[in-house]
């Protein structure tokens, strides 16, 4: 009886042995899981923390192409604004040199106008003149022959 207790015993130790290394194993493939799982997690973080990097690199770069254009869109815009004024200077020269070219031209008709004038005038000064002359030269002619007898009027 001791025997078969002992040989119970054995095989109920081999048994918990048994069961005890089937623990273990099933321990170890379950941690190797996890660590599996673990390893996975730890990948899919780095290649997203990687995409990340991309991306920002990436929003760097396009921010920094935007900057630059919008640089450049500046720069045209000053460029042309400096056009547009050289063009509005040159067009207010133009302008007053056409006010200046006008009014030269209408003081050159005034002064025309004025010099017709005062030859007309000088003209009818003279024809005054020469008709005063011939009227003092008539009076004088007729009171020479007349012999001074009274002034008549005219």
């Amino acid at each position: 009886e001791l025997e078969a207790k002992a040989e119970q015993l054995r095989l109920d130790k081999a048994f918990v042995e048994e069961e005890e290394a089937k623990a273990r194993d099933l321990e170890e493939q379950m941690m190797a899981e996890v660590e599996k799982r673990a390893a996975k997690r730890k990948d899919k973080g780095r290649e997203a923390a990687e995409r990340r990097a991309v991306a920002r690199t990436e929003a760097k770069k396009l921010h920094f192409n935007e900057k630059e254009n919008f640089d450049l869109e500046m720069q045209v815009m000053g460029e042309h604004m400096d056009e547009e004024l050289d063009e509005f200077e040159d067009l207010e020269i133009t302008f007053e040199a056409a006010i200046k070219a006008r009014r030269m031209r209408e003081l050159e008709e005034e002064t025309l106008k004025m010099q017709a004038m005062m030859v007309s005038e000088q003209e009818r000064m003279k024809e005054e003149l020469e008709h005063t002359k011939r009227l003092a030269k008539a009076k004088a002619e007729a009171e020479r022959r007349g012999g001074g007898e009274g002034e008549r009027g005219p």
